[in-house]
Order: structure tokens, then sequence, then C-alpha cells
């Protein structure tokens, strides 16, 4: 019993076509990988127009279908194009008749740049060469020399036995590009190794101050002093004077003796006759007067 080992190769349908030449050489493209892969299937030149023409909606293409299918539907098989002939049917109605100029203009202007690998610029350059039909090797190799960074070419143009064959010329760009990433990593290995086994010097750190110790006094007359110890209560309290009573022993909260009024003298002296006021300015300096002359004769001056 035999099985069969090969891959089943899977393959969607082309897109839809309406005639946007842009998208012409894609989706024609698409067709002949769908053709290759299901070959068996499409051995009929008229299968083949008709699975085409089929994927051809909306737009110019559209139009050019139905004329297409009213003229040669009922004809036989022989009577259809091959497919080669309904190709160039097909390119010749829809394809972007100014995409040789478009890609010459592209290759003129075209740079490689240092973000672009000399992989995928090779990839585009030559797809721009084959689009405008391009197969020249001195043309291709002077367009060639004028889109490459220049640090690669400058390497070949000293040499004295250059490639004078485009796809020699290319292999050997390509070979010193290479080298030139390779060496560009290694030297960034490099970089990172010895930044990461040297010595980092050693700094000495300034000797900072500690911050100057605060007191914080709380609703319950404890005071707290820097690391937040508690001050002796009893000795702060021996050594106050009562705000109320003038007593030694304990506080204005604590007090035994009734609050005193306030006193206003500012509302009492406003309520004096202009003579009370002239009275009793004499008399607070003749109580000074007195005072001054007691402590005088008290260290016998």
């Amino acid at each position: 019993m035999s099985t069969n080992t090969s891959k089943i190769v899977i393959v969607p349908e082309p897109d839809l076509f309406d005639g946007t030449a842009k998208n012409f050489d894609h989706w024609l493209m698409q067709f002949e990988v769908y053709f290759t892969i299901h070959h068996a299937k499409f051995t009929d030149q008229k299968v083949r127009a008709i699975t085409v023409l089929s994927r051809m909606k909306g737009g110019s293409a559209g139009l050019w279908t139905k004329r297409m299918i009213d003229e040669k539907i009922t004809l036989s098989s022989a009577s259809w194009p091959s497919w080669d002939e309904f190709k160039n049917l097909l390119k010749a109605t829809f394809q972007d008749h100014t995409a040789m100029q478009k890609a010459r203009d592209k290759l003129e202007y075209l740079q490689q740049g240092e973000k672009h690998t000399i992989e995928a610029f090779f990839v585009l350059f030559n797809t721009l060469c084959n689009e405008c039909k391009l197969t020249d090797d001195d043309q291709c190799i002077y367009l060639m020399e004028r889109t490459v960074q220049r640090k690669y070419i400058d390497q070949i143009v000293t040499m004295q036995n250059r490639p004078t064959v485009y796809k020699d010329y290319k292999d050997l760009v390509l070979r010193i590009a290479r080298y030139h990433k390779q060496s560009d990593k290694q030297l960034c290995f490099e970089r990172r190794r010895t930044h990461f086994f040297s010595e980092t010097p050693k700094t000495d750190k300034p000797h900072l101050q500690p911050p100057p110790t605060q007191e914080k006094r709380t609703g319950t007359g404890i005071t707290f002093r820097g690391q937040g110890k508690a001050m002796d209560v009893d000795a702060v309290q021996q050594q106050n004077h009562c705000f109320n009573c003038g007593k030694v022993g304990h506080f204005k909260h604590d007090c035994p003796d009734p609050p005193k009024a306030k006193f206003n003298a500012r509302a009492l002296v406003l309520d004096l006759l202009d003579e009370e006021k002239r009275e009793l300015v004499n008399q607070i300096l003749l109580d000074s007067k007195e005072n001054t002359e007691q402590v005088f004769e008290s260290v016998n001056i």
C-alpha cells in the first residue's frame, strides 16, 4: 500500500480586478501562480480565459469582460485565444504603459541609505531594472554605483580588475557590505564588553551632617526631641510657673484657682476724661521715679 507523501500547496483564488492599471501586474501574476498549481484543471484555453474573466468586475474591467463574453462565449475552445495570446490582449488593454518610464525615474533617484540593508536594496534595485527592461551590464553597474553607499563602492573603484559583469559586481558589493556589517557588530560587542568589565571608580561620599533635632509638643503636654524621646514632665512641672496664679508646681490647665478675668487696659483708658488721663500719666511717672531711686539705694551707688 503506497501513501502519497507529497505536500498539498494551497493557493487562494486571485483577487478581483476593476481595471486599475497599478494593480494589473500583481493581479496577472496571481493567475500565473494559480494556473501553475492547478495545471491539471486548466488545460483548456477557454476554461482559463473564462476563469480570468470571472475575476474581472467593476470599472473598465467589467465593461471589457461583458464585451468579450458577448463575442466569444458561444465559440468553441479552438476559437478562443491561447493563454499567451490572452495575456498579451490583457496587457495591451490594462497594463500601465508608462510603468517603464516610472521605473527608470525611480532608479535615477534611488539611494540605499543607512536604514536599508544591502539585501533589501538589491531586491528593489533588481525589480526596477526588470520593470524598465534594463539588461545592459554597463548601465546596471553605472546606476548601482550611484545608488549604493559610497563606502562600499570606494573599495572597488581602486581595484585593478574591476568586474565588468553586473552579477559579479553585485556579488562583490554584497561581500563587502556584509563584511562591514559584521565588523560593526563585533566593534559594538567589544565596546559593551569593555564597559562591562571595567572597574567603576570609587568616589568618596560626602559626610552628611545629621539634621537638627526638632521638638514636638503633643496635646498631653509631653515634648519629644529628635528621635522621639519623651522629656521628663515631672522635672519641667516642678520648675514651671502657672500663668493663672503665678505659683510653682503646676500648669495653667491644672490650676486649682478660678481663672482670672482679663483686664482690658485700653478700654479703661478710652473711658477716662482728659484731666483723668493727665493725672494717670503723672502718677505713672512719679511711681517710676520712686522705683528707680530705690534700685540705686539698694546697690549703694
